[in-house]
């Protein structure tokens, strides 16, 4: 399953993006409103964080303005995609909760759109948390266990020359 970013937070997107797990952005007026600026600008800035697809919402509300908004919008970028005959993927949206995300997924969704901070709460589990700190305490003391064996040897070493 892709997974999308729901936000216009530029900084959330380039943590996601160096994350490796950035498929898409969706993003609407009300995030848009979180950030302020030009939204021409931040649409340009998302499209250059990630190479897939960039949702971004027409506010008009009569036919001739959405698909001039729209056309527009698809100037800014090739990733920004206006009513073309495509196939459909369903899209999971209003996720509030890492389970929601795994629900999306098995209910057969293409896609889930998610805020960042639920995509931070996927990349944290207690046991995972717990299982990384055990990994370094046993790491630390493996390499503690190599170094003593390794000053053994040296010291026999010299003893013996």
């Amino acid at each position: 399953m892709k997974i999308f970013l729901d936000t216009a937070d530029i900084e959330e997107i380039r943590t996601a993006a160096r994350w490796g797990v950035l498929d898409g952005v969706t993003t609407n007026p009300t995030l848009y409103g979180k950030v302020g600026g030009s939204y021409d600008d931040v649409l340009v800035e998302i499209c250059k964080l990630t190479p897939g697809p960039v949702s971004a919402e027409v506010v008009a509300d009569d036919v001739e303005g959405m698909l001039r908004e729209g056309r527009h919008f698809a100037k800014l970028a090739p990733n920004i995609v206006v009513l073309h005959d495509l196939e459909t993927e369903v899209l999971a949206a209003s996720i509030r909760h890492p389970r929601h995300v795994t629900e999306a997924a098995m209910l057969g969704s293409h896609i889930c759109t998610l805020p960042f901070k639920v995509l931070q709460q996927m990349v944290h589990h207690p046991l995972t948390d717990k299982g990384i700190e055990s990994f370094k305490q046993d790491w630390e003391k493996a390499r503690a266990a190599a170094a003593s064996k390794d000053a053994e040897r040296s010291q026999e070493k010299a003893a013996t020359h």
